[in-house]
């Protein structure tokens, strides 16, 4: 027998590399809080990274910054190239004993313990999920354990990844361990309240292998496991079903339910709503006995409506049902049939489920009185009339063009690219009164209202607290310092910043990053039309009426306010904000197609066209999104849609013509064409100077005193028409004061419209006259 010598343990072996000695955890957590530092840095700039996270759907900037997910390129030996530093990382086994970097081309999850202390990496490779890495001798934990604190319920995946596709489907109590992580600490998730632990895993066998691992770990729990059918996980699920088939999957399975399987049909807390064609079912009050299967139905077709309650197990209801829905509807009986297993299938399902709360579905706010009201408001043929006589009964007297904009960039905010307004007028023509009463119609938790805005404090928001808000500035003197972030939320639709700031425990500076999130509506007032060129280009810029009628109109409207009746107006303000915050959430976010967009022609003469035929697109878009009840929602490219008919296009027709102005006048500033108009309403008079050439002249106090303009915006209004050569100077004279010389008519550069539709013929019976006499070829009131 040949004689072996056995080396004892703790001895190295000859010709082994000898052991690191350990460091000493003050150390490690400085070293570990500058990995993560850099790797942060590293995935901002990396196309490599970039490319990682979009093919594991990872693309959401928020999630990744509140976990400071980073990325590893292989630079770490050259930024910390101390000798002792390298030692430490080479102990930790971030470093090969080569002295190169093990995690290059991988991302990396910090997983951080209860105190906050920094307790290993989740190294994840770019060519296999699975195949992840962890540093050396670190004590076993969960990335993303502070979600179990106060949690009862808490859901485990055998990988990050996993558990932040999880995360974008809304469910925010996530885990991750890895299976052949050692034993973790039991006892302190129990002290942390949490009862219940869910594994979520696909149908695989390497899938199934994993989630016996983890039942094993977590054996004291006695955890269920959810398998995602056809995937090898949620990542797979989620690339492959969606966010809202796999919430639905993941919450059905966990209320131990099965998962919705209707296509379309959306939950009702004691019914449902399913859209089968160019038919919309409502049923509510759903209840189910041994023999019956009663609802209240409501069947709709853009303004056809029929409701009644019945039974849909009982035959002779149903073929009631068939017979009047076909009659009303003018659809076949054959149909309506087809329609009704449909709709008894959708009902079986839903009474399956009677508990299902899908993840990130809104509650619905609004009562059944005030939805009734809000639905014949979004109903209404004459829904902008309604509009315009609500600002009228919330005091705005006039000013319909920009009550409606105003109101249109407020509706704006929940379609994927909002509206931006700003409104301009001289000092004291009240301004603010629009956008301050389109706020009041906003519902509370969808605006975001500013009379000063610091540099920093969009940044400084937190992630959700702009998306799909209303924001009203008043005043843009009062935003000055933060022009830049204001750019980049409409622009970008969001706010990305990467801030240093000190480490308490090491002292040290770290960069942290920070995601707001977009897109938002925003209204903003001023009186200078010329402030900040650069930002004023992501509005639509519009002006307030300053004639002299519309001055004694709002003298006749505040005298009347301090009368008997204008006592009794609060109660019937009350009643228009709450039904217009009833309408405002009951607005879908659906998107908005153009049936036919070679009917809309722009012109392109001037360059300023290429930043303003997007704007008159989603002037055009919101119109029709603000009609969307009146609409058929229709399906399409994996989302629900309404088209632009041609009752859209003939009112932004005259939007366009007072907003965006005449071919030849579409850089001068509202206020600015406003003053040409009231210069050819003067010359018509024939009360001032006519020249023997036939040349109208005046002077600045002649226009102040026809305008009733205010000075210093008469000064800046000349000042811009002089530039662009409308009037001109008599520098002939000596004598003062100056005359001006009108140099510009309708007549010869005619009010020619920035787009034009082709074969527009829109209903104008529910058109409200003031936007009619605004079309194009018509002359156009000085202050429409």
């Amino acid at each position: 027998m040949k004689k072996t010598n056995k080396i004892p343990a703790g001895i190295p072996s000859p010709g082994a590399q000898p052991l690191p000695p350990p460091v000493p955890e003050e150390s490690v957590q400085l070293l570990l809080r500058r990995i993560v530092e850099i790797a942060e840095q590293n995935l901002a700039q990396s196309a490599a990274a970039r490319t990682l996270l979009h093919r594991w759907q990872l693309d959401n900037y928020t999630f990744l910054g509140v976990h400071r997910v980073g990325y590893s390129t292989g630079r770490l030996p050259q930024i910390l190239n101390n000798p002792a530093d390298k030692a430490h990382l080479t102990a930790l086994g971030v470093l090969t004993p080569k002295g190169a970097e093990r995690f290059t081309g991988c991302l990396l999850f910090p997983i951080y313990d209860l105190n906050g202390a920094l307790a290993d990496f989740w190294v994840v490779p770019a060519a296999a999920q699975g195949n992840a890495r962890f540093l050396h001798n670190r004590p076993a934990a969960f990335w993303n354990i502070a979600s179990a604190k106060g949690a009862s319920l808490q859901y485990v995946t055998p990988n990050p990844i996993d558990a932040m596709g999880l995360k974008r489907a809304g469910i925010g109590n996530v885990m991750a361990l890895h299976p052949g992580k050692g034993k973790p600490d039991m006892q302190g998730l129990q002290a942390l309240g949490v009862q219940r632990l869910v594994i979520v895993a696909g149908d695989t066998s390497e899938a199934q292998i994993r989630a016996n691992q983890l039942s094993s770990l977590l054996e004291p729990f006695k955890p269920e496991v959810i398998t995602l059918p056809n995937s090898a996980g949620v990542a797979d699920f989620l690339a492959k079903r969606g966010e809202k088939a796999l919430a639905e999957a993941i919450v059905a399975a966990t209320h131990h339910v099965p998962a919705v399987s209707v296509p379309n049909m959306q939950p009702l807390p004691d019914g449902l709503v399913l859209p089968l064609g160019n038919l919309r079912y409502t049923l509510n009050g759903l209840e189910k006995t041994k023999r019956q299967l009663k609802a209240c139905i409501r069947v709709e077709r853009g303004e056809k409506v029929w409701a009644d309650t019945f039974d849909l197990n009982q035959a002779r209801a149903r073929k009631e049902f068939t017979r009047e829905l076909a009659r009303i509807f003018g659809e076949s009986v054959e149909r309506i049939e087809t329609d009704l297993v449909k709709l008894t299938e959708a009902c079986e399902v839903r009474l399956a489920q009677p508990d299902l709360v899908l993840p990130g579905s809104a509650v619905d706010p609004v009562p059944e009185g005030d939805r009734r009201e809000a639905e014949l408001l979004g109903k209404d043929p004459r829904l902008v009339e309604r509009i315009i006589g609500d600002f009228r009964e919330l005091g705005v007297v006039g000013e319909e063009c920009n009550i409606l904009f105003s109101y249109l960039i407020m509706t704006s905010r929940k379609m994927e690219v909002p509206l931006a307004g700003s409104f301009v007028s001289s000092i004291g023509a009240g301004k603010n009164a629009v956008t301050d009463k389109a706020r009041d119609l906003c519902p509370v938790e969808d605006r975001f209202y500013a009379s000063f805005l610091s540099g920093k404090a969009l940044y400084h928001m937190p992630p959700d607290a702009l998306r799909h808000k209303f924001i009203v500035i008043e005043e843009i003197d009062g935003m000055r310092q933060a022009l830049h972030a204001v750019r980049m939320l409409l622009s970008s639709g969001g706010l990305t910043s990467r801030i240093a700031s000190r480490d308490p425990a090491s002292g040290r500076l770290q960069t942290q990053t920070k995601r707001v999130e977009g897109p938002a509506a925003m209204a903003v007032t001023g009186s200078n039309p010329n402030t900040d060129r650069e930002t004023l280009s992501r509005f639509i810029v519009s002006s307030m009426d300053e004639s002299r009628e519309q001055t004694q109109a709002i003298h006749e409207h505040q005298l009347q306010a301090h009368s008997v009746e204008g006592l009794a107006s609060e109660q019937r303000r009350k009643a228009i904000e709450r039904r217009h915050h009833a309408f405002q959430r009951l607005l879908q976010p659906l998107r908005v197609a153009l049936v036919q967009p070679e009917r809309i022609v722009c012109t392109e003469d001037r360059l300023n066209s290429r930043r303003d035929f997007p704007k008159i697109l989603l002037l055009i878009k919101s119109i029709a999104f603000l009609r969307q009840m009146q609409k058929e929602v229709k399906q399409g490219e994996g989302a629900s849609y309404i088209e632009v008919d041609d009752y859209d296009l003939g009112l932004a027709q005259a939007l366009i013509c007072r907003l965006f102005g005449s071919r030849s006048l579409r850089e001068v500033s509202q206020p600015s064409r406003d003053l040409l108009r009231v210069l050819h309403r003067m010359r018509g008079a024939g009360s001032q100077v006519v020249t023997s050439a036939g040349d109208f002249t005046f002077t600045r106090r002649e226009l102040r005193e026809c305008s009733g303009m205010a000075n210093t915006s008469l000064h800046r209004c000349l000042r811009e028409l002089e530039d662009f050569e409308f009037i001109a100077r008599d520098t002939t004279s000596r004598r003062r004061p100056f005359r001006y010389t009108l140099e510009w008519s309708p007549q010869a550069e005619p009010d020619q419209a920035a787009v034009v539709f082709k074969d527009l013929k829109p209903d104008s019976r529910y058109i409200p006259s003031i936007f009619q006499a605004s079309r194009p070829g018509k002359p156009q009131a000085a202050n429409a």
